[in-house]
C-alpha cells in the first residue's frame, strides 16, 4: 500500500495515521474489503520517505507510536542523504547507505533491497 495509506494502529483510543508505504500481511490484505476506507491492523512493515520539510522530531515521534502500538519494522528513507535507517523495538537503529543493502527481515523473506536501487 502506498500514498499516505491510512491505518489503525491501535484501538481505545483509536490512532489513526497516514503513512507513505506499508506492507501489510496477507490475512489482514484478505479481512479488508476492497472498499474500505483504511486498514485495521497492524503492517509488518512502515516506511516513511522523509521531505525537506519534515523535522527529525516529527518524524520520531511517528516511528515511536508505529513501534509502540507494535509495529515490528520500520524504514525511514532520507532522499537528500540515500539513507536508509531500519528501526525494530527493542534494537538499536541501523542505518544503511547507498553502497550497502537494507537485510531481508525474518517477518518478510527475501524482501532485502539495494539502498541504491530504493533511491534510483
Amino acid at each position: 500500500m502506498g500514498g499516505e495509506a491510512a491505518v489503525r494502529i491501535s484501538k481505545n483510543p483509536d490512532t489513526f495515521v497516514g503513512v507513505d508505504v506499508a506492507l501489510i500481511s496477507a490475512e489482514l490484505a484478505a479481512a479488508t474489503p476492497k472498499d474500505a476506507s483504511y486498514v485495521d491492523g497492524l503492517p509488518i512493515l512502515i516506511v516513511e520517505v522523509l521531505s525537506p520539510s519534515d523535522r527529525h522530531r516529527q518524524v520520531m515521534r511517528k516511528v515511536d507510536a508505529y513501534t509502540n502500538a507494535g509495529v515490528p519494522v520500520v524504514w525511514v528513507m532520507d532522499p537528500d542523504l540515500e539513507l536508509v535507517t531500519v528501526i525494530e523495538p527493542g534494537k538499536p537503529a541501523q542505518a544503511f547507505n547507498i553502497t550497502q543493502n537494507v537485510p531481508s527481515h525474518p517477518l518478510m523473506p527475501g524482501l532485502g533491497a539495494s539502498v541504491k536501487d530504493l533511491f534510483a
